[in-house]
């Protein structure tokens, strides 16, 4: 007899919730968080793959900062390109597929627990408990790649349960390392998963080929992408190790400690740099006591099954299947993250996955063992299922209200933002630069402003390749051969137009900063470059327009909102023609 989908009750409403949630999300796409220069960075690639209609295309707006095509994104930006062919080159059009892998998310996460369990309500339940956690939202409205392969993360949740035989094992590795198209943080999930089935090996629930061909499947897939990168940039092995270098992805194992304490304790300090995030202490709060409360529940389960004679606690129960996999995907969380050895605040959002299934394992595994009389005798079998039955309901209630009632705090701010200013902070930020740009700018600037630059100009270089100017000079001893090589780097592109912001000026005097624009002590690219623009705009540039942007004009985080931030315009007459000679 089929059973049709939206027969149930709870699916019904399952379907009205996503319809509400993705409406609200949709309205408030652009409202929070502020625009990160890194949405208009990866959309400013995406745009390349449809202007130059190839895969195997850089950012145009970095000529000297080394970049190269791989196939690690590929996907990524394809399916961004598409949103802005059918868009438009905006913030909305970027935002969306973020919007809807997060949809994606919350119904594999429903799916997955619904048939592992059968509890369509604990489904719906722990699915509205993540809907609302404010990380999982930020990432949502981010025009980054975390909110897929936290989908890609859910799937692979969902599935693992039914991994049992080789050949299956070898296609989900497969897809999992497939997932890298989208970024290389695919280890996560794919690290993850490798954990997960490690255990059920040793535990003898599958056989070690099942593993074995999983690792197969990772491998083929891994060596596909490699392959296709050669193809598109035959230097691309070199390359991507010099890159993963100069972000310490290299670093010996103790200093990989010291770095992941660091990244905790800025967390903790909600220090996140250029990223805008959440308060993140109640989470980290969560991620330290909730394993020790599922470690408990499982140990208070088996010791009371020993106590009625049972050999020893059943695995193959639904709650205990969430439980384990939540406790070692959260191991599998910070295994893959110290190997990485790269310590993004947003990859923080990874961890929602193991910590929802934690949440329904020990709603799940409480809820069976007081059903079953064994952690209560006391009361007769009627009220015991009550009681059964209401735990899960207040554990998921407590959930969904933890996240609830973050909201108005994380987000008030923006909304506010919205209602006592009027308008759109980046749409007056960017409108202020539109406005005062000469005609055909070719234009230095910052990609805090990528989408109007891009969109304006007939050019566009970002401000990090001037760190890159004096690489093919050698050693350099006085400052005027610094300004030569950044009055060279301006003329030769035709660049007519510098936007120069007071926070350049801050990073100067902030050593702690000069990361944000590739300034890495030890280089002949040092901060004098820097100090060389701001001699030519100050000797040759006529001042066009300045204006006060308290949100981006500074992209560190913590200083946001507080202070008037100038931006200044300037034209320079030596590039007036705006004519831009090819690059050699």
């Amino acid at each position: 007899m089929r059973i049709h989908f939206l027969a149930k009750v709870s699916n019904r409403l399952l379907i009205i919730y996503l319809l509400v949630w993705t409406t609200l999300n949709g309205l408030t796409l652009t409202v929070f968080p502020a625009v990160h220069s890194d949405e208009a960075w990866l959309a400013g690639l995406a745009r390349a793959y449809l202007d130059q209609g190839s895969v195997a295309v850089t950012e145009p707006f970095f000529d000297l900062f080394p970049r190269q095509p791989h196939a690690f994104k590929m996907l990524f930006h394809v399916l961004q390109a598409g949103l802005i062919w059918l868009l438009g080159f905006d913030v909305f059009a970027v935002r969306l597929l973020s919007l809807a892998a997060a949809v994606v998310t919350l119904l594999v996460v429903y799916w997955g627990i619904a048939r592992l369990t059968g509890r369509c309500g604990l489904a719906v339940g722990l699915m509205i408990a993540l809907s609302v956690q404010p990380l999982f939202l930020t990432t949502a409205h981010l025009a980054r790649q975390e909110s897929l392969i936290l989908a890609v993360l859910a799937a692979a949740f969902a599935v693992l349960p039914q991994i049992l035989l080789p050949h299956q094992g070898f296609w989900f590795g497969l897809l999992l390392g497939g997932a890298a198209l989208i970024h290389p943080n695919a280890l996560f999930p794919a690290g993850i998963a490798g954990l997960v089935l490690l255990w059920n090996a040793l535990l003898r629930r599958v056989s070690p080929r099942t593993l074995l061909l999983y690792g197969v499947g990772l491998a083929v897939a891994g060596s596909a992408l490699v392959a296709l990168s050669l193809w598109v940039s035959p230097d691309f092995l070199q390359n991507y190790a010099e890159f993963g270098a100069n972000l310490a992805v290299d670093a010996a194992p103790n200093q990989r400690g010291a770095n992941l304490q660091q990244f905790l304790r800025q967390l903790w300090r909600q220090d996140n740099g250029t990223y805008w995030l959440p308060d993140v202490r109640g989470l980290m709060v969560v991620t330290l006591v909730l394993p020790a409360a599922g470690l408990m529940v499982l140990w208070l389960a088996g010791s009371a099954k020993a106590g009625q004679g049972h050999r020893a606690l059943d695995r193959f129960q639904p709650g205990n299947v969430l439980l384990e996999n939540g406790l070692l995907g959260l191991a599998g969380y910070v295994g893959v993250l110290f190997i990485i050895g790269r310590f993004n605040p947003t990859s923080i959002v990874f961890v929602l996955v193991p910590l929802v299934w934690m949440v329904g394992g020990i709603a799940e595994v409480i809820s069976n063992e007081i059903a079953e009389g064994r952690w209560e005798k006391t009361f007769h079998r009627p009220y015991r299922l009550r009681l059964a039955r209401s735990v899960p309901v207040l554990i998921v209630a407590g959930a969904i209200w933890a996240g609830g009632v973050a909201l108005p705090r994380d987000f008030g701010p923006f909304v506010s933002q919205r209602i006592v200013g009027g308008g759109d902070p980046y749409h007056v930020y960017s409108a202020e630069i539109q406005h005062h740009l000469p005609e055909k700018p070719v234009v230095l600037g910052n990609l805090s402003a990528g989408f109007v630059l891009q969109r304006m100009t007939g050019s566009f270089y970002d401000l990090r390749n001037l760190t890159y100017v004096t690489s093919n000079i050698g050693s350099i001893e006085h400052r005027f051969q610094i300004e030569e090589a950044v009055a060279a780097y301006l003329e030769e592109r035709g660049i007519n137009t510098v936007i120069w912001y007071e926070e350049y000026d801050f990073i100067l005097r902030n050593p702690d900063w000069w990361v944000l624009y590739e300034i890495r002590p030890g280089r002949t690219a040092d901060p004098a470059v820097l100090r060389a623009l701001k001699a030519i705009l100050e000797q040759e540039g006529e001042l066009i327009h300045t204006f006060a942007a308290p949100i981006y004009g500074t992209r560190v985080v913590r200083y946001q909102g507080d202070y008037p931030w100038a931006v200044s315009l300037y034209q320079l007459d030596r590039a007036a023609s705006g004519e831009t000679p090819p690059i050699q």
